[in-house]
């Protein structure tokens, strides 16, 4: 993983979203250790892995601190190496190990859009099956909102995307 990388999310992007985060009242620790990642394919990729190992006491602990964790897309492997991961799907599988009550998606956009523009309160897996047939949800974001909707449908977890914690921009419903 590239130096500059490390010191771009950790000295300026982290910064800014714990930042924001705390006008709203959320003070999230960063997420300091208990995970674990496995390179996909180096030869491929290079430095990208996937979360592959847990610690949920040590997570545990993190999260009874503030309540609160920001994770990023940066996760060491079993050899200390940092390699670049999903934060999307770092954090459903903790929301779902730890059983968490709330899952929030922090973005750059309030919500899910519909195709006028405006923010999808609620968000049911019909609803988001008609946006994506229309295109107006596509790529990465579909795949996010997928994964939030599974989340959603397995546990008591609300689900949340946008740019802020309150409002909550969009729910997604199972």
């Amino acid at each position: 993983m590239c130096h500059c990388s490390r010191e771009i999310i950790t000295q300026h992007v982290q910064p800014h979203l714990l930042k924001q985060l705390r006008t709203v009242g959320v003070a999230p620790a960063v997420l300091q250790g208990g995970i674990e990642a496995s390179v996909i394919n180096e030869a491929r990729y290079g430095q990208v892995g996937q979360l592959s190992a847990i610690d949920t006491h040590a997570v545990d602990q993190q999260l009874a601190g503030t309540g609160a964790l920001l994770v990023g897309p940066l996760l060491p492997s079993a050899a200390g190496k940092l390699l670049n991961v999903n934060a999307d799907d770092v954090a459903m599988a903790l929301a779902q190990q730890l059983q968490v009550t709330q899952l929030h998606f922090v973005t750059d956009v309030p919500g899910v859009l519909d195709a006028n523009g405006c923010v999808v309160s609620r968000l049911t897996p019909a609803l988001m099956n008609d946006l994506s047939a229309s295109s107006v949800i596509t790529g990465g974001m579909s795949v996010k909102l997928r994964a939030g909707l599974a989340v959603a449908a397995t546990h008591t977890t609300k689900v949340t995307i946008g740019n802020v914690i309150e409002p909550a921009g969009t729910v997604l419903v199972a």
